[in-house]
């Protein structure tokens, strides 16, 4: 991410900050270093915590679904 200084109705110089954009986690992050190494390792983080809530949700629906068929066939039998 770059910061523009805009002064005098002009924009001055670019520099970097130590400041990202994540769109995983919708929110703005500092980032330790200003390299690209440091805001993938936390876009990647983000990912996984992500995938992770999601496989929990998905697991948790499918037990809910063997319990109630296991307990209609109990009801059948």
């Amino acid at each position: 991410m770059t910061e523009r200084l805009y002064e005098d109705g002009k924009f001055g110089p670019e520099r970097r900050t130590f400041h990202i954009y994540c769109t995983v986690c919708d929110s703005l992050v500092f980032i330790c270093d200003n390299t690209e190494k440091c805001a993938d390792k936390h876009l990647n983080e983000c990912i996984a915590k992500i995938e992770e809530r999601r496989v929990a949700y998905y697991r948790s629906i499918l037990w809910k679904r063997k319990s109630k068929k296991a307990l209609s066939d109990n009801e059948i039998g």
